[in-house]
């Protein structure tokens, strides 16, 4: 009888044992078949369901500052010009741009600045920080044109120089 006995736990253990390589193999089965389906999964929904096309398209733009010594004896004031461009060279942008300029002073430096759109003649105030948003359409070749006048309310004394910067920025629009 005890042979039987010892014999029934050897079976039931064996058995329990069997159970649980037999757990072990299908989860790696099912490991295996996840592993190979999901880059035939991703295949398949690129090639046939990512019917969207991004177009990564480059800014095409110039931005040219002429600061040659312009000189208005009406406000007497220096300028300088800014032109920006839709276009480099011999190729147009292919997006609508939104341009931001900024004109502001850099550290202790105490000028003002007026900016004019040549074209439109829209002006602003002088003032210590200027900016100026504006848009162009793509497809056909534009520029706009600012005049910037660079001044200052005190009285400049011997060589003082009126410090300043222009920032940019350019987005598609």
């Amino acid at each position: 009888m005890n042979n039987s006995v010892v014999d029934q736990y050897t079976s039931s253990s064996n058995i329990d044992d069997y159970k649980k390589k037999r757990k072990k193999r299908r989860l790696i089965i099912i490991l295996i078949i996840l592993i190979l389906l999901i880059p035939i999964g991703w295949f398949l929904y690129k090639r046939f369901f990512s019917n969207i096309e991004i177009e990564n398209v480059d800014l095409i733009y110039n931005v040219v500052k002429d600061d040659q010594n312009y000189y208005d004896e009406e406000t007497n004031t220096k300028y300088i010009y800014l032109v920006i461009y839709n276009y480099k060279d011999n190729e147009e942008s292919k997006v609508d741009l939104s341009y931001d300029i900024t004109i502001k002073n850099k550290e202790n430096s105490n000028g003002i600045f007026k900016v004019i759109d040549i074209d439109s003649g829209d002006e602003t105030e002088f003032l210590s920080e200027v900016n100026v948003k504006g848009e162009m359409e793509s497809g056909v070749r534009r520029e706009k044109r600012l005049k910037i006048f660079i001044g200052t309310n005190e009285v400049i004394e011997g060589s003082q120089v009126i410090d300043y910067e222009i920032v940019y920025s350019i987005k598609k629009k």
